[in-house]
């Protein structure tokens, strides 16, 4: 019974893990948008009301494409990520590994 409970426990820290991974890289995304928020202008250029609005719309495209291709990456980067870790620690049970995972997680990479 002892045997069963230390795998369950470190398959527990295993999974563990993957949400504090998870949460990490969520972090690191959303310091990438606000980024890109703060870049985003706030003036249009001169020209007439429909000058402006012809521009405000061309500048509000091209930050969604930059947002959208923002979030795409994190997206595949947590899925890089993520099994890059399971096969690491052979989910888990290279306990050497697991630990150094939690160590650069805890870091923020």
């Amino acid at each position: 019974a002892d045997l069963m409970q230390a795998g369950s426990d470190d398959l527990l820290k295993h999974e563990q893990t993957h949400v504090s991974l998870t949460e990490a890289m969520d972090q690191k995304a959303q310091n990438d948008h606000r980024s890109l928020v703060d870049a985003f202008p706030t003036e249009v250029p001169e020209g007439g009301q429909k000058a402006a609005e012809t521009k405000a719309k061309k500048i509000l495209a091209s930050e969604l494409k930059k947002m959208k291709k923002s979030y795409a990456a994190n997206k595949k980067s947590l899925k890089k990520k993520q099994t890059q870790y399971d096969k690491e620690t052979k989910h888990g049970t290279v306990e050497k590994k697991q630990t150094a995972w939690e160590e650069k997680i805890s870091e923020g990479f």
